[in-house]
Formats: structure tokens, C-alpha cells, sequence
């Protein structure tokens, strides 16, 4: 697997370039951290995967976000999304809790199609929602399709699985 993430804090970044330069050089050949705004990320390739853990709550426009991922993944890919459904109160670098509602209708907008959606309660508190979604079908022109040229000009499958983590 590739796996490449987006990371807006310089610090987190330097934290994994720290970590990842003692593991073993087939791992650091295949993870990548680049420091940017993900609404800015401009995909390198096709993806397999997107996984959006606790994003959306810091973000002023979520569907904008979406719409990268989107953009990331092949059109028989799969975005997975969580984010907490509530907002505390000590938590200033949440923008919003993220209702499994308000979700739903983001991706729409995106223009993805809700493929199971789960809430998580703790008692009767919303605690987190989980989220799949694909491309939506009818929106092919702005996603990346399943084949690619190789280095002798031909089409041919993609084998490698791609997974983008903002």
C-alpha cells in the first residue's frame, strides 16, 4: 500500500518525520506526510481510500473538503469519514459537532453517494459518526478513473491500493 497524508500543524509533521526515519525503509518508501491545507491538496494520483478521522469538525466549509476527496479517489473508491457528534465546551478548535444529518447532506453535496452511515451513543448522548461513501456514479468526469498509461503508453489495471488521510 501508498499512503499519503496531509497535514496542516508543522509539528505534527516534524513528529512523524521523526518517527517514521527509524522504521524500516520499505515503510518509509510507502508513507508520505506533506504539511498544507487539505482543501488545497491537489491529488498525485488515484486513490483507493480515503480516510477522513476527525476533520470535519475543524473545518469552516466541510464540503469543500469533501469535494477534494472526491477529486482523490478512483470512481470505485471509498471515502471513510468519522468525527465526534458533539461539541465540548473546553474544545476551542472545533468549529462544529457533526450531525449524522448535516453529514448525509454534505456528502450529497460533494456529490458522493452514503453507503452506511453509524452513530455511537454513549447512554443517550451522540458520541461519533462514522460514515462510507462512494463517488457519485452520475458525477464521473470529476473523479479518476480505474486505469492509468504505464511507462510503455498502454492502459492497464491498477494493483496497487492508494490511500489518502487528511
Amino acid at each position: 500500500h501508498q499512503i499519503d497524508g496531509v497535514e496542516l500543524a508543522q509539528r505534527a509533521v516534524d513528529i512523524f518525520q521523526e518517527y517514521i526515519s527509524t522504521q524500516p525503509e520499505d515503510l518509509r518508501e510507502r508513507i508520505t506526510l506533506e504539511q498544507g491545507w487539505i482543501e488545497a491538496y491537489q491529488p498525485r494520483r488515484p486513490y483507493d481510500y480515503v480516510i477522513c478521522a476527525e476533520v470535519l469538525e475543524h473545518v469552516i466549509d466541510p464540503v469543500a473538503l469533501l469535494k477534494v476527496a472526491r477529486k482523490a479517489l478512483k470512481q470505485d473508491g471509498i471515502l471513510y469519514v468519522t468525527a465526534p457528534a458533539w461539541r465540548a465546551f473546553n474544545e476551542f478548535s472545533h468549529v462544529r459537532a457533526v450531525e449524522p444529518e448535516a453529514l448525509r447532506g454534505w456528502m450529497e453535496e460533494a456529490r458522493f453517494t452514503v453507503t452506511g452511515m453509524e452513530e455511537q451513543h454513549i447512554g443517550t448522548q451522540k458520541w461519533r459518526v462514522t460514515c462510507w461513501a462512494t463517488p457519485d456514479p452520475t458525477f464521473k468526469e470529476a473523479t479518476h478513473g480505474d486505469q492509468e498509461k504505464g511507462e510503455n503508453g498502454k492502459t492497464h489495471e491498477r494493483q496497487e491500493r492508494k490511500v489518502l488521510m487528511p
